[in-house]
């Protein structure tokens, strides 16, 4: 073979992979974004079945190429194109135009009366027994299937050492039947947050006060950390019950505000809690959140303001929050009020990752300048230029701004340094 004939199939690979790399994540992006849409509209019940549908799209992706016998590529290629790319925009455009299963703004505990827990066993079982029957009619004998699936499992054992490091614990915690246990977890992880304690009753096992988050709805899961969990350890500092650690092992992950910051806070200050978007079907992950109705939730918020021992912002739209942050900053309670930035990034997901995850999650960034400009309007005095990586801004009882930390990149980095101010103001 000639060596421009060798350069021609070096290229070929290299265009295919990154093809494939395109498709795989225009795939994962439009189902991500219709589960939003389905969690947006009351309908989180629905994403089980997204993620259902999701892995039965990769089997059936992944499936023929490995397992068949004398495939047709062309077929292939258009069955492919089916799966990747018409299956899940019906499925996004589905759930775009689903209305909203609750009509009106409702107080009081999300509750449900479905075994969630059982739910998800159940369909990870019939998942896993479907699985093998489509092994056993695919042909091949069982010695060369076996062979398959170590193959496969150590290489993916060692793409995860090379972004995790390798531990015998994580060893056994990897397995070839990780999809299925995501799936499974997620259905675990609804019958948790139907569980969650709210505000008063999580208040009430704990003797410190709580931590009170204020934010706008409209930006509820505006990425707050976009990149490496396992780099500097970040994924240790998250909660366990976190959704990002029980639906996969993938190194790269978006977290809001409140998921990146809840264990830190319940651990260091106290509960990580605020009000409830009265729209939700069920409560949010990271927050102990109670549900007030619209004739009572300014006076909720007051009566936690005063109690708690923190108030959490982040910089973003301020239209919906005027009341909250006029109140803060009118009844003396700046010196606990502290505002974070976001850990210093790399350029890929600062320039391309963060603009993406916010398009994808339907939030929108809202420049520093105008954000302080309409903090100063209130009467806070905070700087124009934007404040470092990584930074906690803080503010004495008249308004002006105090830095209490930059160069954060880890929860307990920024948690460590709030308990620090907050100690010194008492």
């Amino acid at each position: 073979m000639s060596l421009f004939a060798i350069k021609g199939l070096i290229l070929l690979f290299l265009l295919m992979t990154v093809i494939f790399v395109l498709a795989v994540t225009f795939y994962m992006m439009t189902w991500t974004r219709a589960a939003l849409f389905l969690r947006k509209k009351g309908y989180a019940q629905a994403i089980g079945l997204v993620l259902v549908s999701w892995a039965i799209g990769l089997i059936c992706l992944v499936f023929p190429a490995f397992f068949l016998k004398n495939i047709n590529w062309l077929y292939y290629s258009i069955y492919v194109f089916l799966v990747i790319c018409l299956l899940p925009l019906v499925f996004f455009a589905w759930a775009d135009k689903l209305p909203k299963s609750r009509l009106s703004r409702a107080s009081g505990n999300r509750t449900t009366k479905v075994n969630w827990r059982g739910v998800g066993n159940w369909v990870a079982i019939l998942m896993g027994l479907g699985l093998v029957f489509l092994l056993w009619i695919s042909g091949e004998s069982w010695k060369k299937l076996g062979l398959r699936l170590i193959v496969g499992f150590v290489v993916l054992t060692i793409l995860n050492s090379l972004v995790r490091g390798f531990s015998w614990a994580r060893l056994r915690e990897f397995d070839l039947l990780a999809q299925l246990k995501s799936i499974r977890n997620y259905f675990h992880f609804l019958h948790y947050s139907y569980e969650k304690p709210n505000i008063e009753l999580s208040v009430s096992e704990d003797l410190r006060p709580p931590v009170l988050f204020i934010r706008s709805f409209l930006v509820e899961y505006a990425p707050f950390y976009v990149g490496n969990i396992f780099k500097n350890g970040v994924y240790t500092e998250i909660s366990p019950n976190s959704l990002i650690l029980n639906l996969g092992d993938a190194a790269f992950a978006s977290l809001n505000f409140q998921q990146f910051f809840e264990y830190a806070t319940n651990e260091k200050i106290g509960k990580l809690v605020g009000l409830g978007n009265p729209e939700d079907g069920i409560p949010p992950e990271g927050l102990n959140v109670s549900y007030y109705h619209d004739e009572n939730w300014q006076e909720a918020f007051k009566h936690w303001g005063q109690r708690s021992s923190a108030i959490f912002n982040v910089p973003g739209d301020t239209g919906g929050l005027r009341l909250e942050l006029e109140h803060i900053f009118q009844n003396g309670l700046a010196d606990k009020f502290f505002i974070f930035t976001p850990p210093s990034e790399r350029k890929f997901f600062r320039n391309f990752m963060r603009p993406l995850m916010n398009w994808m999650l339907m939030t929108t960034a809202v420049p520093w300048l105008a954000f302080a400009s309409d903090m100063n309007s209130i009467g806070y005095q905070i700087q124009y230029n934007e404040p470092p990586s990584g930074s906690v801004i803080g503010f004495e009882k008249n308004g002006w701004q105090r830095l209490i930390v930059t160069g954060a990149s880890n929860p307990f980095d920024y948690i460590e340094a709030v308990f620090v101010s907050l100690s010194k103001n008492h």
